[in-house]
Formats: structure tokens, sequence, C-alpha cells
């Protein structure tokens, strides 16, 4: 049998059974025996098909191996000098925090100093009774602003060089060290359940088994279905 005979039939199946309102016993009937005639019909395509897709199968897996083959030592490359990368941009991160914390620190102190001796300054001035120039003095610690000290970092966060243009991004690495209280944190609506990937499959398969009707979280219906066997 060719595809265009193939076609044709699944048409005739169609025209007979596809407007088939089922609401007796006889058209229960009737359809059934078009699912069984389709599900033959099914089987014979499958077949058609099984070695011209075998064939392109084997030469789908080679090709693919071959090129797996070829990528691995320039996929090796470039996880293992990105990785390096990270752990360099990561560190020279760390060490532009740790200075740019210092130079907040000094900073601050540094205007702290400039206060503490503009308040002294001002008492000086009430103790001679100049309580104009003591307010000034005490405006002007007010006003006080050493500029920040911004610490670059080492590498710039664009670089273009012949071969391209390299950009930084920040990201964050996350591990599960407790799924128990990551669901607990879910369940009291601290994170969204969207986080959660459910198994249906096995979910089914855990209240099948249970033989349960009722679960939390969940809606359980019973669904009759046929279950159609071909004669021989």
């Amino acid at each position: 049998m060719e595809e265009k005979e193939f076609i044709q039939e699944i048409k005739s199946i169609e025209k007979q059974v596809a407007n088939v309102v089922i609401k007796s016993k006889e058209t229960f009937e009737f359809v059934q025996q078009g699912i069984i005639t389709a599900k033959g019909m099914k089987k014979k395509i499958e077949e058609y098909w099984r070695e011209p897709i075998r064939k392109a199968d084997d030469a789908h897996k080679a090709l693919t191996a071959k090129r797996a083959e070829m990528l691995r030592p320039v996929d090796d490359f470039i996880k293992r000098k990105t990785r390096e990368s990270s752990d360099y941009l990561t560190l020279q991160d760390k060490l532009r925090r740790e200075m740019q914390a210092k130079e907040d620190e000094e900073r601050r102190k540094k205007e702290q100093a400039e206060r503490d001796k503009l308040e002294r300054a001002a008492v000086r001035a009430e103790d001679k009774g100049n309580d104009e120039k003591a307010e000034e003095l005490r405006v002007k610690a007010t006003e006080l602003f050493v500029p920040p000290v911004i610490v670059k970092s080492e590498i710039d966060k664009t670089t273009r060089t012949e071969a391209g243009t390299i950009s930084q991004k920040k990201d964050l690495e996350v591990v599960v060290t407790d799924e128990k209280a990551l669901i607990a944190a879910i369940a009291r609506g601290e994170a969204p359940a969207a986080i959660l990937n459910i198994n249906m499959a096995k979910l089914k398969q855990f209240i099948k088994l249970n033989q349960l009707l009722k679960f939390d979280g969940c809606e359980i219906r019973e669904i009759i279905s046929t279950q159609i066997r071909a004669a021989r």
C-alpha cells in the first residue's frame, strides 16, 4: 500500500464514523468497530514507515556521534576557560567590594573627624559668647560632604577585541540543601508554587497504588474508557 492509498482509506474511515453520535448500543458498537479499523490502519502505517525510519535513525545516530566527538574537545575548552574566567571575575569583584568598603569607612571617619572639629570650634565660639558663629559652624558640619572614592574593577564590564565583544554578567548559583524546608516556605506563601515541578505520572501512580479518591491539593475523578482488542 502506498501513501496515497493510506490517506484515502483514512478519509474513508473518518467519513463513515466521524459524524456518528453515540446515543445507543448500536451506535456505540458501530463507533467501536470504526476505532478497531482505525487501529488496524495505524498498525499498517507504523509498519510502512518502520524500515525507512530505522535507516534514517541509524544515519542520524552516526552523524550525531561524529559531531559529538568533534565538539567534545571544543566544549571542554570553552567550559574550562569560561569557569576560570568566571572564578577570576568573581574574585576581582570580591576584592573590589572589600576595597570599596574600606574606602567608604575611611570617608565616613574623615567626615566624622571634620564634624567633630567643627563642633569643637562651635563650642569655643559659644564659650566666647559668639552664638551666631557657633550656629554657622554647626550648619557647616551638617552640610559637610566628603566626595566618595569609587573603586573600579580591574576588568571593564565590556571589552572589545578583534575576535568579538566580552561582557560581564552577574548571576546567582543556587543549591537546594533542604527540600522539605523549601517546600514548607512555598506552602507558607513565601515563594511561588511555580518553583515546584510536580511529576504527574508519579503522583498518579502513588494515588492509584494507595487507592485514594481524596488527597490534599488534588482533584481526583474516576474515568471509564474503552480498551479495544482487534479480533484474531
